[in-house]
């Protein structure tokens, strides 16, 4: 996945991209729910195991005009060109 300067860089030129051709843009933002917890009852090495298996599910379910990242932490997102926010919820769900 791509790191959070990389994130920020295609973000950036994602919003510009939109406003120059009027095209929708979405931003999903996911965050591993009890994370910590399952941090410290199985270790560090268990939680940096989830955290590889939710970026390669990411990277498997993205088209290839979407940008997931990861954010920080337990923290994800995808940057959704051209997708309105009905389909950015579909996507999501």
């Amino acid at each position: 996945l791509a790191n959070r300067r990389a994130f920020s860089d295609r973000l950036n030129a994602a919003i510009t991209y939109a406003r120059q051709t009027a095209t929708p843009l979405s931003l999903v933002l996911l965050d591993v729910d009890r994370f910590k917890s399952y941090n410290d009852m199985f270790g560090h090495p268990a939680g940096d195991e989830v955290l590889r298996q939710v970026g390669r599910i990411l990277g498997r379910v993205a088209r290839d005009s979407d940008l997931p990242a990861r954010y920080g932490g337990e923290e994800f997102s995808v940057i959704l060109p051209e997708t309105d926010g009905e389909t950015a919820t579909i996507i999501a769900d």
